[in-house]
């Protein structure tokens, strides 16, 4: 039988993990200096191009400082308003209520979260099911995962497939795409587009390689290996 290269499992993920936290980042807030210079890091730079992204190109030439008050005002235009905006909430595109959030939504994936032990960000002051929240649960259940496959715990590592399989299909691809699809049509940056072109396509490519880790490892914990 051949042996599980768990080590390289472990490092996937944590890769993986890394970019939701990221995406999170970009979703959750008006982009800070920090995240500028985290999407400057080769390693990111690199991934984004690897998506067929060149992010790099508009980073380029200009201070770290300009760029965030540039895509501050746009990241309000689109998901803060005043005006018209795009609802950045799971409720607004799974409830027949208008496009408008709701505390109980918010209220049950408070729970949720809470009820795998995986917590979340104190100073988040928003809805619960806010677009940042849920790229950032994905990205602590990914990091589970990582830390398992470190261990060599294949039972915990699949455990934590399962609940990112679970999250995605329950969650995520149901709503997501339509809220990506509205950013890429509003977008007047093309930051924003192209981050919105780029997380559909990792969610989707996540959603195949989660799925095929899950029957790959599942199958073996069925058959005893």
């Amino acid at each position: 039988m051949k042996k599980i290269d768990t080590g390289g499992l472990a490092r996937s993920a944590s890769q993986r993990s890394g970019m939701w936290d990221l995406l999170s980042g970009i979703y959750r807030s008006e982009p800070t200096l920090m995240l500028i210079e985290r999407l400057r890091a080769p390693a990111f730079s690199k991934a984004f191009k690897e998506l067929g992204f060149e992010i790099a190109e508009y980073l380029k030439g200009r201070s770290s400082t300009e760029i965030a008050d540039e895509l501050a005002v746009e990241y309000t235009r689109l998901f803060v308003g005043p005006g018209k905006h795009i609802y950045p909430y799971e409720s607004a595109y799974t409830n027949d209520k208008s496009g408008i959030a709701f505390s109980a939504a918010s209220s049950q994936f408070k729970d949720l979260i809470k009820s795998y032990g995986l917590g979340y960000r104190t100073d988040f002051c928003g809805a619960f099911d806010h677009i940042g929240v849920e790229l950032e649960f994905m990205g602590k259940a990914v990091s589970e995962e990582a830390a398992a496959w470190s261990q060599a715990e294949h039972t915990t590592a699949l455990k934590y497939l399962k609940l990112q399989k679970e999250f995605l299909k329950k969650h995520l691809l149901k709503w997501v795409p339509k809220f990506l699809e509205a950013v890429i049509n509003r977008a007047r940056r093309s930051f924003y587009r192209d981050i919105g072109m780029m997380t559909k396509g990792y969610i989707s490519s996540e959603a195949d390689e989660i799925r095929g880790l899950v029957n790959r490892f599942g199958s073996k914990q069925r058959g005893g290996k």
